[in-house]
């Protein structure tokens, strides 16, 4: 099991880093993650939390895995 926070850029490319040196390619990710707070929030880096964790983040960590080739089949090695 991996520690990534979604709403966190930083902990996003941490998680990426570790896949690619530490563990084997990636055949299924299901991109679940998803938030509905209260009240707004921003991130860190001064998103909306709820934007961030809900879209931006899956197209971010899908891209990066594409990019690292972190994962296997039809998608994998795409350019980009």
């Amino acid at each position: 099991m991996l520690k990534v926070d979604f709403s966190d850029n930083p902990s996003i490319y941490n998680l990426v880093k570790e896949l690619k040196e530490k563990h084997k390619p990636i055949d299924i990710f299901i991109c679940n993650a998803g938030i509905v707070p209260k009240q707004s929030r921003k991130t860190p880096q001064g998103l909306e939390e709820m934007f961030m964790v809900n879209y931006l983040s899956k197209f971010l960590v899908v891209n990066l895995l594409l990019e690292n080739q972190c994962s296997t089949g039809p998608g994998a090695g795409y350019p980009g």
